[in-house]
């Protein structure tokens, strides 16, 4: 199935089209933007003024468009705090249906901060989060525990809420911001932010960032430090690299802004204020990390319309809307379970101490991983079509001890070259004895799938591992390539391992002990 979002946001309008799986698994594969920056259309009376709604009626057919060509009949339009906040809203909406036959729905604040936390804490899976969304118009924060919404506040204070109140004119793109305009523009954001005391919450709980700002800075962040992973999602950024960024970016006018690639013309305008709301918004909440969500809003939207969680407005959405997003994301967070096949092998391992319990859960979902890209011979290749999945809470050096585990179980060389490419993110000793620990295991694992044999049984008695094998024909058991499975796990576990092999439909055994290492 085909399906859309488009986004009316206060800055620009957004269109995504989505293939949605029949496993209500979804990945977009188209994205266009338009800023046409409808909250600079409203006029002094709360009116959003003509050449506002002229310009959102011409790029909305376009998008019109492009989605009758694509044939998607699934369309999700919503409009959030520019169309919230305009008194001539009502007209607007039935301008826009009359003239492109988009529906749209209005998102109040609480709609607009459930659909963009679900979006963001299904991508991420942090049970305990601070999260906030920070839009062209608004801050909407979230406190979450144990993925239960716990408090919301709204704020004005969108990127381009706070750039109209530096009143820098187009024609004065060559200036710097000057500094006491930035003076004033902190200390008003500060007076507007809550404390600790006022909006109550664990001094334990992750602070997770979405919006354009944040993934722009976050992008900025890894080209000035060379940051070797292509990939924004589960990326923690410091707080002394978001100070150092809105240093820097103050200091420079909005065209010098423009020339940085990872910025461009389309937030150089915005993105310095926005590090203002993001950077006071840390301090003042005593953070000194936030993790950064390239999923948001629309994909919370696309989570509960394929959910079939009530998508449609009502006068009582609120409270049945966020215990619907509480559970699709509780839901799509449930870790993955070990395979019933190799349940008795994995949590034998993890009970006796021999993986911990981060090198299980990364076991666990490289198994299926090994085998999806199967067609793929490049060990490089492998790699990066690894590495382009998505992976919900693992940290990027987890996604890379997870992503090097495989390729060193195919080819130790390239994952050896690998892991020198990104010692900036595998930095500790423990990483590469991860890496080792867990390819061995899936050695183990295809031996045992390419010999068609089963796990019966389980025992390690604190000295030996002993599986207990059984297959159908015991003269076609490939028994050097166990052994060389064998060796691999003896090493990388320090400790003895035997297994014996027993014929399905009979009682003859063999048993291959190892007492030579060890």
């Amino acid at each position: 199935m085909k399906l859309s979002v488009i986004d009316l946001g206060y800055n620009s309008v957004k269109l995504v089209c989505y293939k949605v799986n029949s496993d209500g698994t979804f990945r977009a594969y188209d994205r266009r933007s338009i800023k046409i920056k409808i909250g600079r259309g409203l006029t002094e009376r709360g009116n959003l003024s003509d050449v506002a709604i002229r310009d959102t009626i011409e790029s909305l057919s376009l998008f019109r468009d492009i989605l009758v060509c694509d044939d998607v009949k699934n369309v999700l339009a919503v409009a959030t705090s520019a169309v919230r906040e305009a008194k001539n809203r009502n007209r607007f909406i039935s301008d826009i249906y009359d003239k492109t036959g988009f529906s749209f729905r209005i998102l109040s604040h609480k709609e607009e901060s459930y659909y963009s936390w679900c979006g963001a804490l299904h991508s991420t899976c942090i049970p305990d989060a601070l999260f906030f969304d920070l839009g062209g118009g608004s801050l909407e924060i979230v406190y979450s525990q144990d993925f239960k919404i716990t408090n919301h506040l709204s704020l004005p204070l969108g990127a381009l809420r706070m750039t109209r109140m530096l009143n820098q004119k187009k024609g004065e793109l060559e200036k710097k911001y000057a500094r006491k305009l930035l003076m004033k523009l902190e200390q008003h954001i500060l007076k507007s932010l809550p404390d600790r005391k006022q909006f109550v919450f664990s001094p334990d709980v992750t602070l997770v960032g979405v919006g354009g700002t944040l993934r722009t800075i976050a992008q900025f962040d890894q080209d000035l430090n060379n940051y070797p992973l292509d990939k924004i999602n589960n990326y923690k950024m410091k707080i002394e690299h978001i100070d150092e960024i809105t240093e820097k970016l103050s200091g420079m006018s909005i065209s010098e802004i423009t020339e940085i690639v990872s910025i461009g013309s389309s937030r150089a305008d915005t993105v310095v204020p926005g590090c203002y709301v993001i950077s006071s918004l840390m301090r003042k909440l005593g953070y000194d990390s936030v993790v950064v969500s390239t999923e948001g809003l629309r994909e919370g939207l696309v989570l509960s319309f394929i959910n079939d969680s009530g998508y449609s407005s009502s006068d009582n959405i609120q409270p049945i809307l966020r215990s619907q997003v509480e559970h699709i994301v509780k839901n799509g967070c449930k870790r993955i379970p070990p395979p019933s096949r190799y349940h008795d092998f994995l949590e034998t391992l993890l009970s006796a101490g021999l993986l911990k319990e981060r090198e299980h859960q990364i076991l666990i979902e490289a198994i299926p991983r090994g085998s999806q890209f199967h067609s793929i011979l490049s060990p490089n290749s492998l790699f990066y079509a690894l590495i382009d999945e998505e992976y919900k809470n693992l940290s990027h050096g987890e996604l890379l001890v997870l992503c090097l585990s495989i390729i060193y179980s195919k080819k130790q060389k390239t994952s050896n070259r690998l892991f020198a490419k990104y010692k900036s993110i595998l930095h500790t000793p423990q990483n590469r004895r991860s890496i080792e620990k867990i390819s061995s295991c899936l050695n183990f694992i295809a031996a045992i799938e390419k010999s068609r044999a089963t796990i019966h049984q389980v025992v390690y008695d604190g000295n030996i591992f002993h599986i207990d094998l059984r297959c159908n024909d015991l003269f076609k058991f490939p028994k050097f390539l166990f052994e060389e499975a064998k060796k691999s796990l003896i090493l990388s576990l320090g400790i003895s391992v035997e297994y014996s092999i027993q014929l399905e439909p009979n009682d003859i055994e063999v048993k291959v002990e190892d007492n030579s290492i060890f």
